[in-house]
């Protein structure tokens, strides 16, 4: 694995408050896409990727991707 340095993520995610998050990515062999780790904070998708989340939170936040919504 590789460590990249922090950086900011700059995309807009729906249904999360755009503001600066910190994070990092983890480049990883075998044709696996990069782990991105957010540093730990109050922002919804931070704590999210540290507690986990519900079946039902993750069927919220895929319905309009795959619904073209």
């Amino acid at each position: 694995m590789i460590f990249a340095p922090a950086g900011w993520i700059s995309n807009v995610i729906a249904g999360y408050p755009v503001e600066d998050l910190v994070g990092r990515a983890i480049i990883r062999g075998g044709g696996l896409r990069p782990r991105i780790e957010l540093r730990a904070s109050d922002h919804p998708l931070s704590l999210e990727q540290q507690n986990g989340i519900t079946a039902e939170r993750l069927a919220e936040i895929v319905s309009p991707y795959l619904h073209g919504e």
